[in-house]
């Protein structure tokens, strides 16, 4: 079959053949490594738990009047103050308590 095909059918079905081979090696890589990253181990260092080890080491240093108003502010949030507007909530939560406002759990 193939030898009555021109140089054109021919070159062409090498190339397609070529980048058919090329997009699944490539896509066999970035699965993988995808994969990887996806499980893998929090030693790993990935970038929530850099967060998480922040919050952390903020806690620890924070005053205890801070420490207050951050678990009155997650009381605000939890009872869904009045003026709730979704995203903004944890703002107005923590200007009230800045303006006397009092929540407690």
């Amino acid at each position: 079959m193939t030898l009555k095909m021109s140089k054109n059918d021919k070159a062409l079905f090498y190339y397609l053949g070529l980048t058919l081979l090329v997009l699944i090696v490539l896509g066999a890589v970035f699965g993988i490594s995808s994969v990887k990253e996806s499980f893998g181990t929090p030693e790993m260092g990935s970038w929530s738990n850099l967060a998480r080890k922040a919050r952390r080491k903020a806690r620890k240093n924070e005053t205890p009047e801070e420490r207050a108003a951050r678990k009155m502010t997650n009381c605000c949030i939890a009872e869904g103050a009045p003026g709730d507007r979704g995203d903004s909530r944890k703002d107005w939560c923590e200007t009230d308590i800045k303006n006397g406002g009092r929540y407690s759990c």
